[in-house]
């Protein structure tokens, strides 16, 4: 089986960022992201937290030329930027070719509002996510965003049909 480089495959997203904002390559601060939050780090403060606290072992580890790591701040700003759909494609696909499921497998699905996602004080509705999580190995399988004025069902049905006709 091919090698999946999941930092070669972030480098392929689209950074947003002006020129001279661009300190940080995209894929370093996605990859600090994903440390963080498979980490329990929850959040654009514990991510910077995070990345402080382990920045010796981070440098080390994504061989970071400057001996710096991103703040919460610009973490912030390339998450907010990125192309979720593009993001959560790579991270599955990376997630499907390290991991092993069963047929048997009990796949559970969560639907949850997230807090502090309105962009304006009189929007409504929060964003939601739907979350695809194999109870055995407790690895979440697939997270979506769900269509602004959707629930969750229109992304579960067809994960659902893909799974039972399979």
């Amino acid at each position: 089986m091919k090698e999946f480089n999941l930092r070669e495959e972030l480098k392929t997203l689209k950074d947003k960022r002006r020129g001279q904002a661009r300190q940080h390559p995209i894929d370093v601060v996605l990859m600090i992201t994903i440390m963080a939050t498979m980490s329990g780090y929850q959040g654009y403060r514990a991510i910077g937290d995070f990345a402080k606290r382990y920045k010796k072992q981070i440098v080390k580890y994504l061989e970071l030329e400057k001996d710096r790591v991103p703040a919460y701040a610009t973490v912030r700003r390339v998450v907010q930027e990125v192309d979720h759909k593009k993001f959560g494609d790579i991270f599955t696909k990376w997630m499907k070719h390290y991991m092993k499921k069963s047929n048997s497998t009990w796949i559970a699905v969560d639907g949850k509002a997230i807090k502090g996602t309105k962009q304006k004080e009189e929007d409504k509705k929060l964003a939601h996510l739907v979350s695809f999580f194999a109870s055995d190995s407790k690895e979440i399988l697939i997270a979506r965003k769900t269509a602004d004025k959707s629930n969750e069902i229109p992304l579960v049905q067809p994960k659902l049909c893909n799974r039972l006709l399979a």
